[in-house]
């Protein structure tokens, strides 16, 4: 995963093609690495940032929407006992690993 905050970078360095440079970047490694798509999320009020992502091809997806779990409920989740395995998310990561491997997904 790579995070990238465009309010890291200067108003001055905008419109310079950095951005389509970085994203025409990760679109090489994305298509080196056989991956189907790379996806980002951009706050729906910034029009020029869509029109750009527009202008490279990039859709919306409007049928999504994006969840986070921030401080409080990152350290709970990040301590939960798998009660249904017998699995300790937070002291046994190769066991909780080995089990999702284990797992099939029907298609």
């Amino acid at each position: 995963m790579f995070l990238y905050h465009s309010a890291d970078r200067k108003p001055e360095m905008r419109g310079k093609g950095i951005g389509r440079a970085m994203l025409a970047h990760l679109a090489k490694i994305a298509v080196e690495r056989d991956c189907g798509r790379f996806e980002w999320s951009v706050l729906n009020w910034n029009e020029p940032a869509i029109r750009f992502y527009k202008s490279l091809g990039a859709l919306p997806m409007d049928e999504w929407t994006t969840f986070r779990i921030s401080v409080d409920a990152l350290h709970k989740l990040a301590t939960i006992i798998y009660k249904d395995t017998n699995v300790d998310a937070a002291n046994d990561s190769k066991t909780v690993l080995d089990f999702l491997k284990k797992q099939k997904i029907k298609e």
